[in-house]
């Protein structure tokens, strides 16, 4: 037979306590039963483990060595059940994050991660950064718990839950020296005849859809950049303009000239993305701090 928890823990505090009575005080239960579980542990190991006259209880050397291994398991037995009531808060774990570039240059994912990370520092983080298509892709297979993403058709599946994290303007972005770098707006009209890059994450359509709808015309896009600073850094070389979120704008490159347009581009909004069908406590912890951080 192989020793029970019960019969650890009650072993563990006769040794502590060195007398029945406290011991069954503690443990709250009748000395009796306390004495027929060290009884019972002892015919199962074989050895005596206790020295027990009416006035003194003490450890035998099997005992002594008994109380080392016994006290490690409880410990270890209490640690595991911790860490899986934790969990189960989503105070530990794991969580595994999707993020596109435009995302990181805003500065939204250092926010978000931080605040969590100092909330929660327990949870282990594993960030990944994936085009959002791609990140849509490891949500459904399970190997992402929470992406950041442009909020469109693509990422309005049943199995997907929404959180609308922030809305970014879309600004238009100039070499220096262009004429129309000095305006404060820009009709957008007046862009017909201009060759565009763009940032190949945005989404699939590229903007394009949205573009037409408040332009009038499609965008004669020339060059499409992987990262938000290398669109920023083709713009500033002269090799056309862009329409690039406001965030963007910040840490740009020299060379670089930022104006508003009008008629306004529809904004982006920028959701995180995860499986409605999660069991992740510390997705659900993540995904409701947002809205404070």
């Amino acid at each position: 037979m192989t020793p029970e928890i019960r019969h650890l823990r009650a072993f563990v505090t006769v040794a502590e306590e060195l007398h029945f009575g406290r011991a069954a005080a503690r443990l709250n239960i009748v000395q009796p039963a306390l004495s027929m579980q060290i009884k019972g542990l002892e015919t199962m190991l074989g050895v005596s483990l206790l020295h027990r006259t009416r006035r003194v209880v003490a450890l035998t050397e099997p005992g002594r060595l008994f109380l080392e291994e016994a006290s490690r398991i409880l410990r270890q037995l209490d640690s595991a059940v911790d860490l899986a009531q934790r969990a189960g808060r989503g105070e530990a774990g794991r969580l595994t994050i999707g993020y596109s570039a435009a995302t990181a240059h805003s500065g939204l994912l250092s926010r978000l991660v931080g605040a969590f990370h100092r909330t929660t520092p327990d949870v282990e983080l594993l960030i990944r950064e994936l085009h959002p298509a791609l990140q849509r892709e490891a949500l459904l297979a399970g190997e992402l718990d929470v992406g950041f993403v442009v909020a469109d058709a693509a990422s309005s599946p049943p199995e997907f839950e929404r959180t609308v994290v922030e809305t970014w303007q879309m600004v238009l972005a100039l070499p220096a020296e262009h004429p129309l770098a000095t305006h404060a707006v820009v009709p957008l009209s007046a862009l017909r005849d201009e060759r565009f890059i763009s940032y190949s994450a945005l989404g699939e359509d590229l903007g394009v859809d949205a573009f037409r709808a408040a332009a009038g015309f499609v965008p004669a896009v020339e060059h499409l950049a992987e990262n938000p600073m290398m669109l920023l850094t083709l713009v500033g070389a002269g090799l056309g303009i862009a329409t690039v979120p406001a965030p963007m704008t910040r840490g740009a490159p020299p060379g670089v000239a930022f104006v508003a347009v009008e008629p306004a581009l529809p904004e982006l909004p920028i959701v995180a993305l995860a499986r409605c069908d999660s069991t992740n406590a510390a997705l659900a912890r993540f995904v409701h701090g947002i809205s404070n951080w």
